[in-house]
């Protein structure tokens, strides 16, 4: 292809309703995608229509369109006419060839993480170019432990929940919280991120050297997550974009519920372990840990 004809190429990415961890897949994904094909990006639309939030009265009303502003992505009424105008295919119907027409490519899904591994630099960099700046966090200067409780449309479990959407038991984020600091021999500060109220989260809170992250935006909170040396995770994609955009944090998942593959696979046992109450943590994770 020449670059006359690559301009021709649009990319867009449809955001389904959900919340900000989902959503950022496919934006993620096109923007890569623009960037290596040189193609210019349809800026997403991020409001969505959400009741769920309000009658379940969580913390979090998923108003993401106060985030982000378009940066010299494709909006207003110039968006309209191109998503009205020119042939629209999806990812998976593009083949590179010579176009007769301009075209824009839609990504729609979340089934992309193996083109985002070791990208994450360049997509932080984007995801930050969008960000309104006041909903950036502040450096930490000081190293943490970051731990994310996905409490919020999450479900009490019982026999017949659904794993993936049920809430992993607060316990577990206290044990793992305390194998950490046995290894790294202090009371190293701790932030918790979570979508959930002070009273459920009172058996972490009451510990030692740890408190609430003191932002109140789920793209805020994602940045600062990042900056932890360690993450302790629910099954969420809010922490699986926390350790990607992190780049090197040592990261322990709930046993059988790691959401991605984050790292390759050089990286991985390293970096990332499942693990549950009573059981060891691998020799190699242990290690790193130690060099924090």
């Amino acid at each position: 292809m020449t670059k006359e004809t690559l301009r021709n190429l649009y990319g867009y990415p449809v955001l389904m309703k959900a919340g900000l961890g989902n959503m950022l897949f496919p934006w993620a994904d096109c923007f890569l995608w623009c960037k290596d094909h040189n193609a210019l990006m349809i800026a997403p639309f991020w409001a969505k229509l959400r009741l769920g939030p309000y009658l379940r009265r969580e913390k979090d009303k998923r108003s993401y369109q106060r985030l982000f502003r378009d940066h010299n992505h494709i909006s207003g009424f110039k968006r309209i006419f191109l998503l009205g105008t020119i042939q629209v295919l999806n990812f998976e119907e593009f083949r590179q060839k010579v176009l007769k027409k301009r075209t824009i490519v839609r990504f729609t899904n979340m089934e992309c993480m193996d083109r985002l591994v070791n990208r994450h630099e360049e997509v932080k960099q984007g995801l930050v170019d969008i960000t309104r700046p006041e909903f950036l966090p502040q450096p930490c200067r000081e190293p943490f432990i970051g731990i994310h409780v996905r409490l919020g449309d999450y479900i009490i479990p019982d026999k017949t929940s659904p794993r993936w959407t049920s809430r992993l038991p607060i316990e577990w984020y206290v044990a793992a919280l305390e194998r950490v600091r046995e290894i790294l021999g202090i009371n190293f500060k701790v932030l918790v991120f979570s979508d959930g109220f002070d009273s459920e989260l009172l058996q972490l809170l009451s510990l030692p050297n740890v408190s609430r992250s003191p932002y109140n935006e789920s793209i805020t909170d994602i940045f600062a997550l990042s900056q932890a040396k360690v993450i302790i995770g629910s099954c969420s994609t809010f922490t699986t974009w926390g350790v990607y955009l992190s780049g090197n944090a040592s990261v322990i998942w709930y046993s059988g519920r790691c959401p991605a593959n984050i790292y390759d696979e050089e990286k991985k046992p390293i970096y990332e372990v499942e693990w549950d109450i009573g059981e060891q943590l691998p020799e190699l994770f242990i290690a790193r840990l130690k060099q924090i």
